[in-house]
């Protein structure tokens, strides 16, 4: 009896480990590896070759005052483009009482984008309107002011608000515009005065305006923020959960524009170290063609006068 007992004990150890080892081989070799390429869609928007660029001032409620003349130029690429304001901004804008909304037609090329309306709650996105000419401008003439004063190179500021529409089965990106309301440190001057001689040394300027008075033509830039579309359920488009921010894009489409704006102040000649009566004095290089006034604009032949009556 000890002899069976002796060789069990043996036979007993030897069976288990055999059965650990047989365990785990079959763990080791049920290991499986699954290899994969995961990509998710991109948001492509781009300025729309057609459709209806506008420019509106219009009410805090949105009611439409007028519709401002504004062209629309193509950028160096779809994603950026020009907008040109040819007939100038109404007097009353830089007041601060209305809103300029700028609508651009955009077109979708990738994931679909979100419409979101303007939130007018938030302080709103700062744009500086810089100066980069400065104009006098006389009935029928209007001159390059070379050394204008302090007061009209000042930029103005705006604040931006945007927004994504859907009108008319168009997508539109809407930026608005509207003038901070706030007292400028120095004080419009009422009239500016300019002696003959000086009125004569400044170039004629390239284009007319419909009024007199002192012109600013403004530059701005921003960007038209643009996001995915959101889910059903109003979540991200997610994949596998990490990925969830990464699946949720924005696009950025770039707008540089260019406006003139006119400050009602009277230009009045000095001559001789006196004012006249009534009258604005016309040069005489604006009654010859355009392209031979530019070129002689500063000849002794064309620096001539004429008086013209009435108030400025």
């Amino acid at each position: 009896m000890r002899r069976q007992g002796g060789k069990l004990l043996p036979c007993a150890v030897l069976a288990l480990c055999l059965a650990a080892l047989g365990t785990g081989y079959a763990y080791w070799d049920g290991t499986l590896r699954v290899a994969g390429k995961l990509a998710t869609g991109q948001l492509d928007c781009a300025f729309a070759s057609e459709g209806t660029y506008r420019a509106e001032l219009v009410r805090d409620g949105g009611e439409v005052l007028a519709e401002i003349p504004m062209e629309a130029r193509a950028g160096e690429d779809e994603k950026s483009i020009a907008l040109v304001f040819p007939e100038g901004m109404p007097d009353d804008f830089l007041g601060g009482e209305s809103y300029l909304r700028i609508s651009c037609p955009i077109e979708e090329k990738g994931l679909k984008a979100k419409e979101q309306a303007a939130d007018f709650t938030v302080p709103g996105e700062e744009i500086l309107l810089t100066p980069e000419q400065v104009y006098l401008a006389l009935p029928d003439v209007a001159y390059d002011w070379d050394e204008p004063d302090a007061y009209f190179l000042e930029p103005q500021r705006l604040k931006a608000f945007r927004s994504v529409e859907r009108l008319e089965d168009a997508l539109y990106c809407c930026l608005y515009l509207r003038a901070e309301r706030e007292k400028p440190e120095a004080l419009m001057p009422e009239f500016i005065q300019v002696d003959e001689e000086s009125l004569m040394s400044m170039p004629l300027a390239e284009q007319l305006f419909p009024n007199s008075g002192v012109w600013v033509d403004y530059s701005f830039t921003s960007e038209l923020r643009i996001d995915q579309q959101t889910a059903v359920s109003g979540k991200r488009i997610s994949v596998f959960g990490a990925l969830t921010s990464y699946a949720y894009w924005t696009d950025r489409l770039h707008v540089k524009g260019s406006a003139a704006f006119r400050f009602p102040v009277a230009v009045q000649l000095l001559e001789a170290g006196e004012l006249p009566a009534d009258g604005a004095v016309i040069d005489d290089r604006a009654f010859a063609t355009g392209s031979n006034a530019r070129k002689n604009g500063k000849t002794e032949d064309n620096r001539k006068t004429a008086v013209r009556t009435g108030a400025l």
